[in-house]
């Protein structure tokens, strides 16, 4: 499964592709509101879940850095940009970070006194957009076609 993360129309989403002969499903997010934009032609990658969960300490890096990879992060814990932080340092090229228990997307701030440079993007999604993310993470299945066959839904 591959992911796309982009914004169109001033609306962010994540694009789970499965496979090109099925439709692509489609996620609402917000980007955060601290780091880059996610870019114009938006960014494709593997997914990857955190380890631990919520990223809160330092997490395990992608499987390889010959690909692009995206992580997902619980919500919780600890503030955002440590989440992203510890994203960035572990090598993955941008993260989604989702609520727990609720469908509320919810905009993604940088602490004030915060110093940290953040080069990668994130986005803020809901529990059931992670939980299918997850379920289709874990069939396996993988496309060379990043831009999927359409028809895609509303999801999260």
């Amino acid at each position: 499964m591959f992911l796309v993360l982009q914004v169109q129309a001033g609306r962010a989403f994540i694009r789970a592709v499965h496979s090109h002969d099925s439709p692509s499903l489609d996620f609402r997010a917000l980007p955060a509101l601290f780091g880059p934009l996610l870019p114009t032609e938006g960014l494709t990658g593997s997914l990857v879940e955190a380890s631990p969960a919520n990223a809160c300490l330092p997490i395990e890096g992608p499987p390889n850095a010959s690909s692009a990879f995206i992580v997902l992060i619980r919500r919780y814990n600890c503030s955002f940009t440590t989440k992203v932080l510890h994203a960035q340092q572990a090598g993955f090229h941008a993260a989604i970070i989702y609520n727990v228990d609720s469908q509320t997307l919810v905009s993604m701030v940088r602490e004030p006194d915060t110093v940290h440079h953040i080069r990668i993007p994130a986005v803020f999604t809901t529990d059931v957009a992670s939980r299918i993310l997850k379920r289709l993470h874990g069939k396996g299945r993988q496309t060379t076609d990043p831009w999927g066959s359409g028809g895609g839904r509303e999801n999260g």
